[in-house]
C-alpha cells in the first residue's frame, strides 16, 4: 500500500515472476516517477523509467489563463476582421496596436512602425484590395502577467480590386501582446513568410 510519497503496486504470483510497479511524488519539482520493474526469482530487472510533469491545474488561476486567452483570441479576430469585406479598415486595426507598434517581416528590410503599417493598410484598402480568406492555427500562447507572446501559423488569399482572387500567401507569425486598460493590444509582431 501506500508509503509516504510512494505507491507500489505488486502483480504476479509468489516470487517467481512479479511486475513492480511504483510511483513517487517529488514535491520539490511537482512531478512524479514511475518506475516498472520485471522480478523473476527475486531478482528485478529495470523495464521503464518514466517522469509525469503536471500539464496544468483545474483551479481558478487557470479559469483566469483561459478567460485572458480567450481575450487575445478576440483581439487576433477583430484584426482579421478589419481588412476583410465590410471590415472595419485601417481605423479598427489601430485600434488593436500599441502606440509603439512595430512589424518586421523577414523577406523585406526594415521594420514598420505603427503609423507606416496603418497607412498602408488604408491605401490597400483604398485601392479596393481585401482579404477574400484567412486560415489561422495557433501554436502556442503564453502569458505572462500582462505581457503574451503567440506564434501562430496564417494563411490568406487576396481580392484585388478587379476581383480576382490570388494564390494562397502562408506566414508564421510571432506576435507580442500587451494588456491595456483590460484589453489585449498587439505590440510587435515577427512575420516569416512560409514557401510550400
Amino acid at each position: 500500500g501506500p508509503a509516504g510519497d510512494r505507491i507500489p503496486f505488486v502483480w504476479g504470483e509468489g516470487e517467481q515472476s512479479q511486475i513492480h510497479n511504483t510511483f513517487t511524488y517529488l514535491r520539490e519539482p511537482d512531478q512524479w516517477t514511475w518506475q516498472i520493474d520485471n522480478v523473476r526469482q527475486g531478482q528485478p530487472s529495470e523495464f521503464a523509467r518514466v517522469r509525469l510533469t503536471r500539464v496544468s491545474r483545474a483551479s481558478a488561476s487557470s479559469e483566469a489563463a483561459l478567460a485572458r486567452e480567450k481575450g487575445i483570441q478576440e483581439a487576433i479576430s477583430r484584426l482579421s476582421e478589419a481588412t476583410a469585406p465590410g471590415g472595419g479598415g485601417a481605423a479598427a486595426y489601430d485600434a488593436i496596436l500599441t502606440r509603439d507598434f512595430s512589424r518586421r517581416t523577414l523577406s523585406r528590410e526594415g521594420i514598420q512602425d505603427r503609423e507606416t503599417l496603418i497607412e498602408n493598410i488604408r491605401q490597400w484598402l483604398e485601392e479596393g484590395w481585401r482579404v477574400a480568406n484567412r486560415d489561422s492555427r495557433m501554436i502556442d500562447t503564453t502569458i505572462l502577467g500582462d505581457q503574451a507572446y503567440t506564434q501562430r501559423i496564417v494563411t490568406e488569399v487576396y481580392r484585388d480590386p478587379n476581383g480576382t482572387i490570388s494564390a494562397p500567401s502562408t506566414f508564421a507569425l510571432e506576435e507580442t501582446w500587451q494588456q491595456v486598460e483590460g484589453s489585449w493590444l498587439l505590440k510587435k509582431v515577427t512575420v516569416y513568410p512560409v514557401t510550400e
